[in-house]
């Protein structure tokens, strides 16, 4: 189990036992400020998206390793999003591609992950959408799926080769207090 301290710019882990309750805690310091959302990946990884105190261009999203213990340590630090603050952050099931959601930039970035974790900048800017506030991925790691609050929708984006976003529609029936998005 991890949870992320935006407060605190730390990053605390635990491990489970054997019915799910979580053991002692294990603090660390976040690569970047303001870690926010985050998302499990493949090889025990997970990816942390750092809205960097919402500083124009500062952006970030780091990934780490959980061990056994519950303990985590730093893979990728501080990688630069090229944008102002990315928030939300979701990986595709096949643990190769990582996505951030960037509400005051109108934007969701792109990353490669390498099989040891690392992360590279595919696109800063893969998809424009008006304040994309959540993300999700179809279980099958096709489409992608931005909750933009700034205009009540839904972007839907086929994920292509390489993590390319590809428009597909919009859904625009939602109320204006819409704040989680989830798929299956």
């Amino acid at each position: 189990m991890v949870v992320t301290e935006k407060a605190t710019n730390k990053i605390t882990s635990f491990a489970l036992d054997e019915e799910g309750v979580p053991l002692d805690s294990h603090v660390l310091n976040s690569s970047g400020t303001t870690p926010f959302g985050f998302s499990f990946g493949k090889h025990g990884q997970f990816f942390v998206a750092e809205a960097q105190g919402g500083a124009a261009g500062g952006a970030t999203a780091s990934s780490y390793q959980l061990r056994e213990d519950g303990s985590a340590e730093l893979i990728d630090g501080a990688v630069a999003v090229g944008q102002t603050a990315a928030c939300w952050l979701i990986t595709t099931p096949d643990g190769r591609i990582a996505f951030t959601a960037d509400t005051p930039a109108n934007a969701i970035s792109s990353f490669s992950i390498g099989h040891s974790g690392h992360l590279s900048l595919l696109n800063s800017k893969a998809a424009a959408e008006i304040g994309p506030d959540d993300l999700a991925v179809a279980s099958d790691g096709s489409v992608l799926y931005s909750l933009s609050r700034g205009d009540h929708t839904i972007g839907v984006y086929k994920i292509q080769k390489g993590g390319a976003l590809q428009k597909l529609q919009s859904l625009v029936t939602l109320p204006t207090g819409v704040t989680g998005l989830i798929v299956r």
